[in-house]
């Protein structure tokens, strides 16, 4: 018989369907054997005396068997003289998503060199089967033992954080079929800046916000940069500004008469 690479997992072995090669195959019977598939996933027993045998093989991790159905092997009442083919395994095996998330420091939506991954951040799996787990402290995540189908990967954005990769969708759909093995479906998030500073009277002009010296309320500070704004000094003299995208600012005071 065979043993093939089934990737669509129904149980045939369609056209186009590789064949697995240096996989197990035992012989149960009159004579006992083990022989390993070749290099188109054939193999055979010769020599055999009439009687009843099983076949089996060994499955190997990361797969599962779709043919033969259940209990998974072929029996087989050999006559004398007897040639019996067709006595096929199929397996598929079991699909690997996997990907980072990522500090995406300049919003740029791409993966720089030297950007964090961002540790505890739940990524969730969405298909025919639904799972949902943790990057840990490089910010990997990775589903594994995947049967065939369609999946979303989406993530649960955190407070404060905008979501850079991917975008229009935000999300990853990945089609699994035997052997898939994604392990690029990132997500990279920015956090917004802040820029904020007081106001005070230097009393002495020395530079430095001594200890007595009272802040100053009502006075405009500018924004300039990739985004502008403009805003006052409440009456602790402090100021800021928030949501700020990545990028060179520069901050001024419009100064008041004297």
């Amino acid at each position: 018989g065979m043993k093939f690479n089934d990737l669509n997992n129904n149980g045939i072995k369609d056209e186009g369907e590789p064949g697995l090669r240096d996989w197990y195959i035992n012989l149960n019977g009159p004579v006992n054997r083990v022989t390993q598939t070749g290099e188109n996933g054939s193999y055979v027993f010769t020599g055999l005396p009439a009687g009843e045998y099983v076949v089996t093989e060994d499955l190997q991790p990361g797969w599962v068997q779709t043919y033969p159905p259940p209990p998974g092997s072929h029996t087989v009442i050999l006559a004398q003289d007897e040639v019996v083919t067709g006595k096929d395994f199929g397996n598929f095996r079991l699909g690997i998503i996997g990907g980072v998330k990522f500090n995406d420091l300049d919003g740029d939506g791409v993966k720089d060199s030297g950007e964090p991954g961002l540790r505890d951040w739940y990524i969730n799996l969405n298909g025919p089967v639904n799972l949902v787990t943790q990057t840990d402290e490089n910010g990997n995540y990775i589903f594994i033992e995947l049967p065939p189908g369609e999946y979303t990967i989406t993530e649960d954005n955190q407070a404060g954080w905008i979501q850079t990769y991917p975008v229009n969708p935000n999300y990853h759909t990945i089609i699994v079929s035997s052997g898939t093995e994604v392990q690029d479906a990132h997500f990279g998030n920015f956090k917004p800046g802040r820029i904020s500073g007081y106001k005070w009277f230097d009393y002495n002009t020395n530079g430095v916000w001594d200890e007595g010296e009272p802040p100053l309320e009502g006075w405009t500070i500018n924004l300039d940069g990739p985004q502008t704004g403009s805003t006052v000094t409440n009456n602790s003299g402090y100021y800021e500004f928030t949501d700020l995208n990545y990028g060179l600012y520069t901050v001024t005071e419009v100064l008041q008469n004297g």
